[in-house]
């Protein structure tokens, strides 16, 4: 019921003349009580439930802005966004009071609702711990009608995330005071989980100096040592992706024996690494060359020597036990990290006094990778392999028995010859002609007296 009660206040005018008509006076509405009114007014609700409950449902999903949007993961470090997209429906009678209730975790930060005016929404950070963040938000005027659907985008932060360590969870809740059967609570939460990634992008560049060296016999009597020039050897890795690298390592593999043979070809010296530490089998360094026994290798020798030159070109197999092998760890490398590793060399007389080919052509191979993590993605692999060529020239030199054999074996073929020249005049009778001797002409003055 409404009831209203007016009266006239006091009307004062002044009479300005005996001619003019007297002031109007107002009449008030003639019913039976005068200065009230009254009216009954009925208010009802339509519901389609007995007890007017409302059923809200909650659905929602994460998506990532351009040019990201295909992603099903958060890539640490490149993604600096991300929206949560909430739809809110509510297929029961008018929900009063309605509001979502966000938990976000540490790393993410809400940032704002996108189209927040036309969307009916206000949020507030109600609780802000050091492990999560809630956010309540209060959605429509009054109420949320029936059989309607809100869409909300909550534009959130994630720059501050580092370490793909956990993925992330987030929970929206939606309440409202009208909704009681507990069955119909079931659809009001959701739990959206987002993985995280790291993407690492490495990159591997390296070089040799001398890029070549000679090798072959030596001089006779000349003591035989390990190279004089050492050679240097610098590889780089650089973590060029947008996140951080996790544990790196670093394997460079340099050939060090020919095949079946296992003598050391190579002495490390001095291996240094701005990053981290570098691992190998530290063997005995050793200059000294293998004896070979036998008249076989005279003859080997002698058969290289004549043989058509040839490039033996060496290289390393997958866990090859005839390489070298030096591993380096460098840990974890942040985007734009730049690691160095300096390896120094010597060849020793194993490669040194080889005559087995004109030419000799080292592939040293240095590959780096992160750890084996499936929350790791490697980008353009082909980028952390780098390839360096060490080249050996032959001096074109014989070995000192192979010279003197030539020698001999030249002798003696310059003997032989010289008596099968011999038995073939003897054959034909050159050795048994008859002496003649050779009429010498008189001089001049003595045949002018005859």
């Amino acid at each position: 019921h409404i009831e209203a009660t007016y009266h006239l206040g006091h009307h004062v005018l002044r009479k300005r003349s005996v001619e003019e008509f007297p002031p109007l006076e107002p009449v008030l509405q003639q019913r039976k009580e005068k200065d009230i009114i009254k009216n009954k007014m009925v208010f009802a609700r339509f519901c389609s439930r007995e007890n007017c409950s409302a059923d809200l449902k909650v659905s929602g999903k994460l998506a990532f802005p351009k040019p990201h949007e295909k992603k099903t993961y958060l890539s640490v470090g490149r993604m600096k966004t991300l929206l949560l997209n909430i739809s809110l429906s509510n297929a029961g009678d008018d929900a009063y009071e309605t509001a979502l209730h966000i938990q976000l975790p540490k790393g993410l930060y809400f940032v704002r609702v996108l189209e927040q005016e036309e969307t009916q929404i206000h949020c507030r950070i109600s609780d802000k711990e050091a492990h999560a963040m809630r956010l309540d938000c209060s959605v429509g005027y009054l109420y949320v009608d029936h059989l309607s659907k809100m869409d909300f985008s909550f534009l959130l932060d994630a720059s501050s995330l580092t370490r793909a360590e956990d993925d992330l969870h987030i929970t929206v809740n939606a309440t409202c005071e009208n909704e009681e059967d507990n069955d119909l609570l079931l659809d009001n939460s959701i739990a959206l989980v987002i993985p995280l990634k790291h993407e690492v992008e490495l990159n591997v560049h390296g070089f040799v100096l001398p890029a070549s060296f000679v090798y072959g016999p030596s001089e006779e009597n000349s003591p035989i040592n390990c190279m004089k020039e050492k050679i240097n050897f610098v590889f780089h890795v650089i973590s060029a992706g947008p996140s951080m690298a996790p544990a790196i390592d670093l394997e460079i593999m340099v050939p060090n024996a020919f095949a079946p043979r296992d003598e050391k070809l190579f002495n490390i010296l001095d291996i240094q690494t701005t990053d981290g530490e570098c691992f190998y089998n530290n063997y005995t360094r050793d200059c000294t060359l293998p004896e070979k026994k036998g008249h076989m290798n005279v003859l080997k020798d002698l058969v290289v020597f004549f043989s058509k030159p040839t490039t033996r070109r060496m290289y390393c197999m997958k866990e090859d036990h005839l390489c070298l092998q030096i591993l380096c760890k460098f840990g974890n490398m942040e985007s734009g990290k730049e690691a160095i590793v300096q390896m120094q060399l010597e060849a020793t007389p194993s490669v040194l006094e080889m005559d087995e080919a004109s030419s000799l052509k080292f592939e040293i191979s240095a590959t780096a990778s992160p750890e084996k993590n499936p929350r790791v993605i490697e980008l353009h692999k082909e980028k952390q392999v780098a390839h360096v060529f060490l080249e050996g020239l032959h001096n074109q030199k014989p070995k000192h028995h192979v010279t003197m054999l030539i020698i001999g074996i030249g002798s003696a073929l310059g003997i032989f010859l010289f008596l099968l020249l011999v038995l073939l005049l003897w054959k034909t009778g050159f050795f048994k002609r008859r002496y003649q001797p050779i009429p010498q002409e008189q001089p001049k003055e003595e045949a002018g007296t005859l």
